[in-house]
């Protein structure tokens, strides 16, 4: 009983010998109060608040440079590459995946899950309760058989360290409901977060779609053989490779997996690619752009190619519907962007 009391008198030393350096560490120095040092103080009061932290993002996206530096940058890049271009082992040209509803298959995946994300945490948590088992287990019994299971009431009324943890006990039990609606509720948000990020990432699709569609359908052929004319299938080729440009530049702007591709050496790769000429390359850096807005610059290259371009050639588009088509075509350029725009920060 003597050997437990001074454990606890020790414990509780620490503690209070923690508060008290950490208080002595936030409270500042006396000074002479004045008007100028109350004007600064309440100056930093509203500059600084408690809640500041939570308007930071906590896993922020990688800068150029960070990125720049990393010495797997060369295999990340061709990564993204290969399941952009749909080559590669890992998809075999698949871009998305098909759901599979089995319960097999879904048990062996590993990577993007929530135990993925969440064992460091929950190992250390495990830790941190297992060297706390084996405390209490030497403080009420005197050695570390924390294998043996022992209940806390039947101890309770023979150790006060133990009835003291009686009332954490309670609490936690308390706690456990709340815990299980808090991670039930934030499930259920991350798949409606998902499932709005579906459906923009399709809705952008569409609009791309759209886009092409009119394009050749209103391009011009040859009346003989029924096929486009060398004009129009150039045109209709250069804007899929621009329209392909402008999507993947707009993820890569907004998904940190793809966020590799602004960097210096993932344009090269990309120029290598055909994903970009060397041309539009250097037009694209000469530009006072940051580099996670170019793609609206490719974007408007896009447009200003049909309407100044194609919509005026007789060889490229048919020139009965280029007015009716160059407004459908400016409408569909306008809900591509405000797709673009919607995509959630």
């Amino acid at each position: 009983s003597h050997s437990i009391k001074m454990h606890v008198v020790i414990v509780v030393f620490v503690l209070l010998l923690t508060a008290s350096s950490a208080t002595a560490e936030i409270t500042p120095a006396r000074t002479v109060t004045t008007s100028s040092t109350i004007r600064n103080k309440k100056k930093d009061q509203q500059q600084q608040q408690p809640w500041d932290h939570l308007l930071y993002d906590p896993n922020p996206f990688p800068s150029i440079a960070e990125l720049d530096a990393s010495p797997t940058l060369s295999n990340d890049i061709q990564d993204v590459l290969n399941r952009v271009v749909g080559t590669g082992n890992n998809n075999n040209g698949v871009i998305i995946q098909r759901y599979k509803p089995q319960p097999g298959w879904l048990w062996q995946q590993w990577f993007g899950t929530v135990l993925y994300n969440s064992w460091p945490n929950a190992l250390l948590n495990m830790a941190w309760a297992l060297l706390f088992c084996v405390f209490c287990r030497h403080m009420t019994h005197g050695d570390f058989q924390v294998w043996k299971n022992v209940v806390v009431a039947d101890v309770a009324d023979q150790h006060p360290f133990i009835a003291k943890l009686a009332i954490a006990d309670k609490i936690w039990t308390t706690l456990m409901s709340l815990t299980n609606f808090l991670l039930t509720f934030f499930v259920g948000q991350s798949y409606a977060f998902w499932r709005s990020f579906y459906s923009v990432g399709r809705s952008i699709q569409g609009r791309l779609n759209d886009i092409q569609l009119l394009l050749a359908t209103h391009a011009a052929r040859d009346e003989a053989t029924g096929q486009y004319t060398p004009e129009a299938y150039t045109f209709l080729q250069t804007t899929a490779q621009q329209l392909r440009l402008f999507h993947l530049l707009h993820w890569a702007a907004n998904a940190k997996r793809f966020r590799v591709l602004l960097t210096q050496q993932g344009w090269n790769q990309m120029v290598s690619h055909g994903i970009v000429s060397p041309s539009e390359h250097e037009r694209l850096l000469r530009l006072d752009l940051p580099p996670t807005s170019r793609h609206y610059a490719v974007l408007q290259a896009t447009m200003i190619n049909i309407t100044q371009k194609a919509v005026r050639s007789p060889n490229i588009i048919i020139t009965s519907s280029s007015s009716n088509l160059e407004k459908l075509v400016m409408a569909e350029f306008c809900k591509l962007r405000g797709v673009c725009g919607s995509v959630a920060d």
